[in-house]
């Protein structure tokens, strides 16, 4: 009843909630952080592709695209950091970085739920460390990184390119 009175509302007002898989505009100009003009500017020159479901006039824009936008643009400003890279002991703000790396490297198989995560270091502040400024420039370079010690290959520094990337 309640999902049914929310579409009611969204029709009355003219503005439909992004389906799954895409952002509004607004939130994409959030994920993005650049003002409205900017972002209807990149649509315009085809930067930022516009989805319009049929008999509708406002579009969606797909989250993949979006996020890798977003995520070469902090890698852009990244890259340029004057500090060196540094390796820590998380702190509890950490905890949500290191579960999206893990999620992106193994998926939802190979990965603790976040909530698991966040009790762990909750329990234990020592276990979780963190690399900041750096980032893995060759896909398949951590193969084997996690692997047990008899079946572990070398890993060696190819595919890292430090100052660039915070997780």
């Amino acid at each position: 009843m309640i999902a049914s009175s929310q579409r009611l509302i969204v029709t009355l007002l003219g503005r439909a909630a992004a389906p799954k898989g895409f952002y509004t505009a607004t939130k994409a100009m959030k994920g993005l952080n650049i003002p409205k003009s900017t972002f209807y500017d990149m649509v315009e020159r085809g930067q930022i592709k516009k989805i319009i479901p049929p008999n509708r006039s406002d579009g969606f824009y797909l989250k993949v695209d979006i996020d890798r936008m977003a995520k070469a643009q902090e890698l852009f400003l990244l890259q340029y950091a004057t500090e060196p890279p540094v390796f820590e002991k998380a702190e509890e703000e950490d905890i949500k970085g290191l579960y999206d790396v893990c999620l992106s490297l193994w998926g939802t198989r190979g990965t603790h739920r976040y909530d698991l995560r966040l009790a762990r270091f909750k329990k234990n502040p020592d276990i979780f460390y963190v690399l900041k400024y750096a980032v893995v420039t060759s896909p398949g370079w951590l193969d084997g990184l996690f692997e047990p010690i008899h079946r572990r290959k070398e890993v060696g520094d190819k595919g890292f390119e430090p100052l660039t990337y915070c997780v």
